[in-house]
């Protein structure tokens, strides 16, 4: 049942956060956890379509049942857990911690929470589709599923965000470097032969030029790996580059301009260069119809009203390629996801959940769906 004060019910809500981050649920193995909301959603009464996207691995749907162009989106997958023997729930105090605690399975359950308590509360399904999808981590293949399925106009995506709202979103571009050397006995090394001598050369011209150039732009050298030589000389040596772009930076030009610095040292070194994936970022009105009901929502709950645009890669960005106005707003801070000590404040949750349950009702009191 919903609290006494009309809000969510934060012990459910609780038990539901640690028996999420319980289930081990690294991209391609979702299967358990979509099992589990299945299960969960359907004890509620809420009514649950499945679309598989590939064997044992789904996404799970809430529909509303009147015509709605608003999603609520989460994704259930993690990152693989960086030590077995500690990736599920802890609590000290208002912390939880465990694997994909702020990324984002604290947000999901807030969402979930917020369903059920709109339909306990008023009787009747949330105006809105809520969309627990797989994937996200690797290629964003359960969100693109979603939107060969269903239609909408406007989301909110439960990624952390310390509960600021995002209203845009940084471009991604990852770019990806192969050098080849030549392979001879390691006594007969040279600098002119080795390619992890010319790939480490070549990264730190291009990260002094962006540190200088580029102060807008957060990037991360993300791997660099060697051939297995053994004792000998490598003969071929690539990295992976993450670069994170402000969205008034037009992808275009940063791409145009790296290729410029790096062409001499790849012609010289017979390397390679790709940009294997671009995402570009996107700023949405202040006028949009879900940030001013969201700043009302935040008058009312006295929170301080900061948007944002968020830094990282998301599921956002193919929302937006398809015409979709995502804000992005969640419990948790976006830099402790992905580490080994990730956690989740969970009165930030409980609010968060407050603040779902609040946007679908003034979603339904929009459509007259309230008495």
């Amino acid at each position: 049942m919903a609290g006494p004060d009309g809000g969510i019910n934060s012990i459910r809500l609780k038990s539901l956060v640690k028996s999420l981050i319980d289930i081990y649920s690294p991209s391609g193995k979702e299967k358990e956890i979509s099992d589990f909301l299945t299960e969960y959603l359907g004890r509620y009464q809420l009514p649950v379509v499945n679309h598989q996207l590939e064997e044992n691995r789904y996404n799970v749907y809430v529909l509303p049942s009147v015509r709605s162009d608003t999603v609520f989106l989460g994704h259930v997958d993690t990152v693989p857990a960086f030590d077995f023997a500690e990736y599920e729930a802890r609590q000290k105090g208002d912390r939880i911690s465990g694997l994909g605690a702020a990324d984002m399975k604290a947000g999901c359950a807030a969402m979930i929470e917020a369903f059920i308590t709109f339909h306990e509360k008023h009787g009747i399904l949330p105006p809105a589709a809520l969309a627990l999808v797989v994937d996200e981590e690797e290629n964003g293949d359960g969100t693109r599923l979603m939107l060969e399925k269903y239609s909408y106009k406007r989301a909110v995506v439960a990624e952390p965000t310390d509960l600021k709202i995002c209203s845009g979103h940084y471009g991604y571009l990852e770019l990806k470097l192969v050098l080849r050397g030549r392979r001879c006995h390691a006594s007969m090394a040279g600098q002119e032969h080795n390619a992890i001598f010319a790939i480490l050369k070549i990264l730190m011209n291009l990260t002094g030029y962006l540190d200088e150039e580029w102060k807008e732009v957060t990037y991360n050298i993300r791997d660099v790996h060697s051939s297995d030589a053994g004792f000998a000389v490598p003969d071929k040596c690539q990295a992976s580059l993450d670069l994170h772009v402000p969205p008034n930076i037009t992808l275009a030009r940063v791409k145009k301009d790296i290729r410029r610095v790096l062409r001499p040292w790849l012609s010289r070194e017979k390397g390679q260069m790709q940009f294997s994936m671009v995402s570009p970022g996107y700023r949405l009105s202040e006028k949009n119809s879900l940030v001013i009901l969201l700043k009302r929502i935040y008058e009312r709950y006295k929170l301080d009203f900061e948007a944002e645009f968020f830094r990282s890669h998301s599921d956002a960005s193919l929302l937006r390629a398809a015409r979709i106005a995502p804000i992005i707003l969640g419990p948790g801070q976006l830099a402790l996801a992905h580490s080994n000590n990730e956690a989740v404040s969970f009165s930030q949750t409980v609010m968060a959940g407050r603040v779902y349950l609040s946007l679908l009702e003034k979603i339904a009191a929009g459509k007259k769906l309230l008495r």
